[in-house]
């Protein structure tokens, strides 16, 4: 079984995944809202990126005039990638571009766990080292499994998984904090 068909525990929701991916050439931005597909709008964010958006999609690719696409919204790793190609398959249509070989990369996937129990944070934060819990600035509990993975840990028992690089990822993250509580 390959990592992105994992099967994760039903406490675990996967809330958005952000893949990118680098068309290698410019992209003439202004003229997406030519498409039904595209959008530029030239007050969203100075007008430095368009979008590729279509009714089917959840989420969006966001399309920079440097050719780098970022997919987000995306709930499977196949989806979000599924997008990037979705978006270069429009714009080579269209003759944005030229044919190229996507090599997309995930960059964040971000979960949510529901352990359905309340969680003591003080206590948690003795227990685990170099965890940041300030409750007066942010109301849960900040704790870095490894470079770029976190995990934000609230009283509710709700968990919010952010920096996971893959489902194996998220997984882990998710065997770590039943350990830890149990």
């Amino acid at each position: 079984m390959q990592i992105t068909e994992l099967i994760l525990p039903k406490e675990i929701k996967i809330s958005n995944i952000v893949t990118t991916g680098n068309l290698k050439q410019k992209i003439i931005i202004n003229k997406l809202n030519d498409f039904p597909w595209g959008l530029y709008d030239q007050a969203t964010y100075n007008g430095n990126c368009g979008y590729v958006k279509t009714p089917e999609m959840k989420g969006r690719v966001i399309i920079f005039p440097s050719g780098k696409m970022i997919s987000v919204g995306s709930v499977t790793i196949k989806d979000s990638i599924d997008k990037l190609n979705q978006a270069k398959f429009y714009l080579k249509q269209e003759k944005f571009i030229d044919e190229i070989e996507l090599n997309p990369s995930v960059k964040n996937i971000i979960a949510t766990i529901s352990l359905n129990k309340i969680l003591d944070l003080d206590k948690l934060a003795k227990n685990l080292p170099q965890s940041i819990y300030e409750p007066e600035k942010f109301a849960g509990l900040r704790y870095s499994i490894k470079l770029g993975l976190t995990l934000l840990i609230f009283s509710s028992g709700k968990i919010v998984v952010t920096g996971g690089k893959s489902i194996l990822d998220v997984h882990q993250a998710y065997l770590f904090i039943k350990k830890i509580i149990s």
